[in-house]
C-alpha cells in the first residue's frame, strides 16, 4: 500500500527499493541485540553467525524468506563494527 510521510506529501510505493533506501514510511531494519561484554570481542560462534547472516549467501536467504536484504554498504559496516 503506498503511503505518504505527511499531508500533502507524495505517496511512496511499497517496494524493495523504497524499503532499502528508507523512503517508504514503514520500512525499518531488523535490530538484533547481543549480550557482549564491553571492550571484548564477540565469541567466535556468535561472530561466525553474523558473518554468515551478513554474507551474500545469508542475504539471499533473507530474500527467499520474503524480506528485503540489507544494502551491501550497511552489511559491510555492521560486520566491521562487530569485528572490533
Amino acid at each position: 500500500m503506498p503511503l505518504a510521510k505527511g499531508d500533502g506529501k507524495d505517496y511512496i510505493a511499497a517496494n524493495a527499493a523504497n524499503a532499502s533506501d528508507g523512503s517508504y514510511p514503514l520500512s525499518r531494519v531488523l535490530i538484533v541485540y547481543v549480550n557482549k561484554a564491553p571492550n571484548r570481542a564477540l565469541d567466535p560462534i556468535t561472530l561466525e553467525f553474523f558473518r554468515m547472516v551478513l554474507s551474500q549467501q545469508g542475504q539471499e536467504t533473507v530474500v527467499k524468506d520474503g524480506y528485503v536484504p540489507l544494502p551491501a554498504k550497511m552489511a559491510a559496516k555492521v560486520l566491521a563494527d562487530l569485528s572490533r
